[in-house]
């Protein structure tokens, strides 16, 4: 995914530009040349709302920011919205929704709308929307990640016009997104140790106050690199052999000869099995990425959901 810079103090800049926005004066007879590029800066520039002048208290800028925020956006225009500047500017609405100023209700209302205008184009218009809101709140390497407003994001799908496919599979979505919050008991599943014994994860014994539980698939070329990490961390490792942390690796993608092979490169500090498909066919835990990584305590409450390595390592450091 492309990473695009977002400044900090984009609301204050934004709402300053808003409020400073003048009219451009009407086409003199000598200045062709000069509205030609005035048109084509309006052209390649994203059409932020004017904030009213009259208000001016920070809070209802943004409230009035977020409910107008795509109003003067050209939704028709295909080229408009293949251009960077379109992605930058979803990239600053989706820091915008994350201000926690805002309200639950406010942000629904802002989503809402949103997502009822962009449903309303050509397909194609619709894909690329879809898309950025899978990339960068879905996707749990982006730096924008964020479930609960994805579920936000689902919900109001939900409610358009989007055909019967699509509408399942939302729901299926929000469904798996609801699963193994914090807080909760993460769900219990079978696995397979080496030697063909089986056990379950409530029945693993927890050596210590917590369980790092890992699902994992070396053939996955960013999996493997973050799993080599993890299996070279001293300090991790130092935890595992001194009885501090349990650490539970499950191989879930069923090629019982991928998952042997690599066995070898296993600290023999860690439980290692392999659940031969249960976790995927029943959707027990949402795997969109792997490695997908949980830190629970004792009770199997999940502390952790589908933490970064960077994450694991802050809290257990």
């Amino acid at each position: 995914m492309r990473k695009i810079g977002i400044c900090a103090l984009l609301f204050s800049v934004l709402c300053s530009c808003f409020s400073c926005t003048h009219p451009v004066k009407e086409r003199e007879p000598n200045c062709s040349d000069n509205q030609k590029e005035i048109q084509s800066v309006r052209k390649d520039t994203f059409p932020y709302p004017k904030i009213p002048a009259v208000i001016v208290d920070t809070r209802e800028k943004k409230r009035y920011l977020l409910a107008h925020y795509w109003d003067e956006y050209t939704f028709p225009d295909a080229t408009l919205v293949n251009k960077d500047i379109t992605e930058q500017a979803f990239v600053n609405y989706i820091f915008l929704l994350g201000d926690e100023s805002l309200t639950k209700q406010q942000k629904e209302e802002s989503l809402q709308s949103f997502c009822i205008k962009f449903i309303g184009q050509k397909s194609l218009i619709q894909e690329r929307f879809m898309n950025m809101f899978d990339n960068y709140l879905y996707n749990s390497n982006s730096p924008y990640y964020n479930e609960e407003l994805y579920a936000v994001y689902l919900r109001c799908m939900l409610q358009t016009s989007i055909d019967e496919a699509r509408k399942s599979t939302f729901q299926f979505l929000l469904s798996l997104i609801n699963r193994n919050n914090p807080g909760e008991i993460a769900t219990d599943f079978p696995y397979y140790l080496p030697n063909g014994k089986s056990q379950t994860l409530r029945s693993t014994l927890v050596n210590g106050n917590y369980l790092l539980l890992i699902f994992y698939d070396p053939e996955c070329q960013n999996c493997h690199q973050i799993m080599q990490q993890m299996i070279q961390n001293r300090y991790l490792n130092s935890l595992s052999e001194n009885g501090l942390l349990t650490v539970l690796a499950v191989y879930t993608e069923g090629n019982k000869d991928v998952w042997k092979q690599s066995l070898q490169e296993m600290p023999d500090s860690w439980i290692v099995g392999e659940d031969k498909q249960t976790i995927k066919d029943n959707a027990l835990y949402d795997l969109k990425a792997m490695p997908s990584m949980y830190l629970l305590n004792k009770k199997k409450e999940v502390l952790l959901k589908d933490a970064s390595y960077a994450q694991l390592m802050q809290v257990l450091q």
